[in-house]
């Protein structure tokens, strides 16, 4: 009897065709990256070879491409993520959700899980936290180390700083910043910042007029002044009650300027 060949047929076509000649097929599954899965990739006897009817023949079946193992790449940062899940010949895509427990830029999920057999070349897709939201503070006028400890205590970063002439900020305050304060945004985000070359404010003079109750016979009177050069104290004098007071204050930038009757805030003005 006279061995055919059934490389590259159907397994089960082969097993008829052998069975056809009185000859029997024993089957071992392979996996195989070139030979689609039921195909048989070679057979023990070749074509051609004489043998005795009832001979038993064994065909190497193609299981199709070896499986990967799904690697554990869960708190991972996506390029290390990328290098596991690349090495296993899989490819990745992400998604960013939120997640207030995880640092940002780390893996918190995967698909497939970890352990996972696939064929070379499935997807894993992987989610990556892109932290807490949260608001962003206000750095307008503070100095670069008051800011970077400010963005410190948000879990933020601190970017590229720049400098610029400003006639409303002091010399090394900061002037702008590039995401607004009060806007959400997320932990371990960047701030650009832009710090004040000076040469500062140029104060402006608003004029106060006050007229004191007569229900003591004496106050201790101040004028307070809090603009972009902080608080400051502009009068401070003793007055009977019933006085009435005009003065010149000096401001700088935009502020508010408050009187105070022995401490006790009694008029305040925004101004310009």
């Amino acid at each position: 009897m006279v061995v055919p060949s059934v490389v590259g047929s159907d397994v089960l076509l082969a097993q008829q065709t052998l069975t056809d000649l009185n000859l029997q097929a024993a089957l071992e599954y392979r996996s195989d990256d070139e030979v689609e899965e039921n195909l048989i990739i070679s057979q023990d006897i070749p074509a051609g070879q004489t043998v005795k009817e009832g001979r038993i023949i064994t065909l190497y079946v193609s299981e199709g491409p070896a499986k990967k193992v799904v690697p554990d790449v869960l708190g991972l940062t996506l390029k290390e993520a990328t290098l596991m899940i690349n090495n296993r010949m899989l490819t990745v895509t992400t998604r960013e959700v939120l997640d207030d427990t995880a640092s940002p830029g780390t893996i918190v999920a995967q698909r497939p899980t970890a352990g996972s057999e696939v064929l070379p070349n499935s997807n894993v897709e992987v989610d990556i936290s892109k932290g807490k939201e949260i608001t962003m503070p206000n750095l307008l006028g503070l100095t670069l180390e008051q800011a970077r400890a400010k963005l410190a205590e948000n879990n933020l970063e601190i970017g590229k700083v720049s400098r610029e002439e400003s006639t409303s900020y002091a010399a090394d305050l900061v002037i702008a910043q590039s995401t607004a304060a009060k806007s959400k945004i997320f932990e371990g985000n960047t701030i650009d910042l832009t710090l004040s070359d000076g040469p500062g404010t140029v104060a402006s003079t608003a004029r106060v007029s006050y007229t004191l109750p007569v229900t003591e016979e004496q106050y201790t009177v101040k004028i307070v002044v809090i603009d972009t050069k902080g608080s400051h104290e502009e009068y401070n004098a003793t007055h009977n009650g019933g006085d009435s007071i005009v003065e010149d204050v000096p401001f700088y930038g935009k502020g508010t300027i408050q009187i105070l009757l022995d401490d006790d805030v009694v008029y305040s003005k925004n101004v310009p």
